[in-house]
């Protein structure tokens, strides 16, 4: 009861946090920069976002060694963004296993080690990122002490999941054989994951690739609603974004406090606080969009798949 009590107190506050800072960007103001759009420039951004889920769908694949094909991969993920954009709390962020069971008839354990690896991958990937960006001057270097702050998290995390005893105390603790069963397919499958050094560093780059197209999906955008913004701003406003995005208060996808972390970085480069959140829900309102756009059809694809 008490944790129904929470996430209901959490659910309200993300929801009136949406509101509130919807009516601070001014709704007249968002449907105008998100209306305001050339077709042209629509089209470059829906190509972007395509590459950016492909890469990460990919990714997937690579992760998931034999067991995903490229199309299945490319519907799995796709469904799970969309489903991701859809949920309260951040639990869309989950969905990747049981579609994965629902769909491929994998193990939950499977598609839990998938998502987590793909989670560590873009943890990596960033912070190698910020760290190298606040070294060339392109973000402010203050940056580099929280860069190098999770890069070692990371590596205890890679060190300490790589030793048996680790896995020891965590199987004591799990109260049900299945969820030991769970646990021990999932050190299988990061014991096998080492073996593969050229899947980590194709995964790895894959990773990098994806943040530097969501750095240009989010300039074209940008430019596209006649926001002038420079390259250190567009990199603050996609780490603020992503920062936000990770806080589990929205009641719709990380709608609120995606735009609070986006329009936080972007009034330090001194944008004002309404226009850089109308810029945020404008961005976030076709990012959604996109979302919907392929993950409809990648869920059908997913069920018929199933029906087969």
């Amino acid at each position: 009861m008490r944790r129904f009590r929470w996430k209901t107190l959490l659910l309200v506050l993300g929801t009136a946090l949406a509101v509130a800072l919807f009516l601070v960007a001014q709704p007249k103001a968002v449907l105008q920069l998100f209306t305001g759009i050339s077709g042209p420039t629509l089209v470059l951004a829906f190509v972007l976002h395509l590459a950016i889920v492909g890469t990460r769908a990919l990714r997937l694949k690579l992760l998931s060694a034999r067991t995903l094909g490229v199309a299945s991969a490319f519907f799995l993920f796709t469904a799970s963004q969309a489903v991701s954009s859809l949920l309260p709390w951040r639990l869309g962020e989950m969905a990747l296993p049981p579609l994965a069971r629902w769909t491929m008839r994998s193990k939950l354990s499977q598609g839990a080690f998938w998502w987590l690896a793909g989670r560590f991958f873009d943890l990596w990937s960033l912070a190698v990122a910020v760290a190298g960006m606040a070294l060339l001057g392109l973000v402010p270097l203050a940056l580099v002490f929280p860069a190098f702050f999770l890069l070692l998290f990371l590596a205890l995390a890679a060190w300490a999941s790589a030793h048996r005893q680790t896995w020891r105390v965590v199987v004591r603790w799990l109260p049900t054989r299945r969820l030991v069963r769970g646990a021990l397919r999932m050190r299988r499958l990061l014991v096998d994951l080492g073996h593969r050094p050229a899947v980590v560093a194709a995964s790895f780059a894959l990773s990098l690739l994806a943040w530097a197209l969501i750095v240009s999906f989010t300039a074209v955008l940008c430019r596209g609603m006649g926001a002038s913004l420079s390259l250190g701003q567009v990199l603050l406003s996609v780490l603020g974004a992503t920062l936000g995005a990770a806080i589990p208060i929205a009641g719709l996808g990380n709608l609120g406090p995606l735009e609070a972390g986006f329009a936080s970085a972007l009034t330090l480069t001194g944008v004002p606080t309404a226009q850089a959140l109308s810029l945020g829900f404008a961005l976030h309102f076709w990012t959604l969009a996109f979302q919907l756009i392929l993950g409809f059809p990648a869920m059908a694809g997913l069920v018929l798949k199933v029906k087969r």
